[in-house]
């Protein structure tokens, strides 16, 4: 029960940490800087969470370069991550 209990918190993580973000590359000088302006957190939210999905429709994509290599990072971190736990977690019982 611990091992889906540590899968869960990482998947939970890595979208709270990249909803959080997206927002923050994606704020332009045009709107004053305010970083939810261009990228609301709800939309945030759900790009992660298609992103990580592999799904991929293609309705909302990061704009900067900092954006495009932050989405990067986070499908190279959930596929890197997430597999290695879920091994553990089957060899370990």
């Amino acid at each position: 029960m611990l091992q889906v209990a540590t899968i869960a918190l990482t998947v939970g993580a890595i979208v709270f940490i990249g909803a959080c973000a997206f927002p923050l590359l994606e704020q332009s000088s045009v709107t004053g800087g305010y970083p939810y302006a261009d990228f609301p957190f709800h939309d945030s939210l759900y790009f992660v969470i298609i992103t990580i999905a592999t799904v991929g429709y293609g309705d909302i994509a990061p704009e900067t370069t900092q954006a495009r290599m932050a989405s990067i990072l986070m499908v190279v971190t959930a596929f890197i991550i997430l597999p290695v736990q879920v091994t553990c977690t089957i060899y370990s019982t």
